[in-house]
């Protein structure tokens, strides 16, 4: 098992206001940890056809990297020469080693991290993101945090569930057909291809897959070979699958940015806005910085206790 000391890069916490959410997404994996075999079990087929279109993806034999690698079933099957499996949740980490000893994969190395607070010090042929991204908080910084882990030939490949499908995934989580999930990011496909322009990756291909996630003899099969990739019955599947490229960092001329916050009504949300500001510039000047605005924020209260339409 690879120590990762020689693989990952922890990176400061910057964003302090995020921890109370990254924390219980922690929290809610850790608690379901145990279950996820059994639950896997009862959706067997649903995991055999991910697996599926990853193994037609990922060769044998390749370096892998996966996000999100819960219990390390899927970075087991994809039969990696190295593969590496992050994952926030202790107890998930533990299962995935406790399952890659009972085995004997010491191709495999499973470590505790938070992708938004961590860089790679190798590269990999392929990473994955299973159903891992609409439970990030900040896509943008996971994203930019993988190109530490990317070559010109590396492949993301991310998939998650259609929002169409909302409804009847809660509705399979109430009645115990479904491993309970935390509220999810559900991204479109403009959202990620915007996600992947900002990051500097270039989006390679686009698909949807799985039809009928369930297993009934001879009408599953049919319903996803020969009905899912009909045009306008593609649009019903239930996984979006992404395939991209890292592409090579732009230079970017020195920007500005102008942000305008309306205080009607507000009271209580002006200080956590300006907390949540991101850097929008590679070197802010005391004029954009936060501190500055906040300060801005508490005269602006002073003056009007009662805030009036414009501030």
């Amino acid at each position: 098992m690879t120590d990762a000391a020689t693989i990952l890069h922890p990176l400061p916490d910057e964003r302090a206001i995020d921890r109370p959410a990254r924390d219980a997404v922690r929290d809610h994996f850790d608690r379901i940890a145990e279950r996820r075999p059994r639950f896997r079990k009862r959706n067997r087929y649903y995991y055999q056809q991910t697996l599926r279109f990853l193994r037609g993806m990922i060769p044998p034999g390749s370096r892998v990297l996966e996000v999100g690698c819960a219990d390390g079933h899927i970075l087991a099957a994809l039969e990696p020469s190295e593969g590496v499996g992050i994952d926030i949740s202790p107890r998930m980490v533990a299962a995935a080693r406790a399952a890659a000893a009972e085995r004997g994969d010491t191709h495999l190395s499973f470590h505790e991290a938070d992708i938004e607070s961590v860089t790679f010090d190798r590269t990999f042929d392929y990473i994955v993101l299973s159903d891992t991204l609409s439970n990030l908080l900040d896509i943008q910084r996971a994203l930019d945090n993988l190109r530490s882990a990317c070559t010109s030939e590396t492949r993301i490949i991310i998939h998650y569930h259609n929002v169409l499908w909302e409804p009847m995934l809660r509705f399979g989580e109430a009645v115990g057909l479904k491993l309970p999930q935390p509220r999810n990011n559900w991204l479109s496909f403009s959202d990620m291809r915007h996600f992947f322009t900002l990051a500097d990756f270039e989006l390679v291909k686009f698909e949807r897959r799985i039809l009928m996630p369930k297993y009934i003899p001879l009408l599953s099969a049919a319903a996803n070979r020969y009905l899912a990739p009909l045009p306008l019955v593609n649009h019903l599947c239930l996984t979006n699958i992404f395939i991209a490229r890292m592409l090579p960092k732009q230079d970017q001329k020195p920007l500005s940015t102008t942000i305008l916050i309306p205080c009607r009504n507000e009271k209580g949300n002006i200080q956590p806005a300006i907390d949540r500001l991101p850097d929008f510039t590679p070197a802010r000047t005391s004029s954009s910085s936060p501190s500055r605005a906040g300060a801005r924020a508490t005269r602006c209260a002073t003056a009007w206790p009662t805030p009036p339409a414009t501030c």
